[in-house]
């Protein structure tokens, strides 16, 4: 996702683009959700369609947080008639 940090205040609307790293072929739709989201924080337009490798999304903050979050996103897609859920890679320090 870029950026990978974002700064946003009450009632902002902060554009993101979202890359998926396609495998094996698959070329499918991939829903995307944040995962365990507080209130107040919601996506917009949260799918890459079947065939694209990125999407621009929005991200809304309709309340304040009052300490720094730390936000997962996660992509689901059906892949041989299963679900299957990722979470970004995490580079290793």
């Amino acid at each position: 996702m870029t950026p990978s940090g974002v700064n946003a205040a009450v009632n902002a609307n902060v554009p993101l683009t979202v890359h998926v790293l396609r495998k094996d072929g698959f070329a499918g739709a991939v829903a995307l959700e944040l995962k365990d989201a507080p209130r107040g924080l919601t996506l917009a337009g949260a799918a890459i369609p079947a065939g694209l490798d990125q999407v621009r999304i929005t991200l809304a903050s309709s309340q304040l947080q009052r300490e720094p979050l730390k936000l997962v996103l996660e992509g689901r897609a059906t892949v041989e008639g299963k679900e299957v859920a990722r979470q970004p890679c995490r580079r290793k320090t």
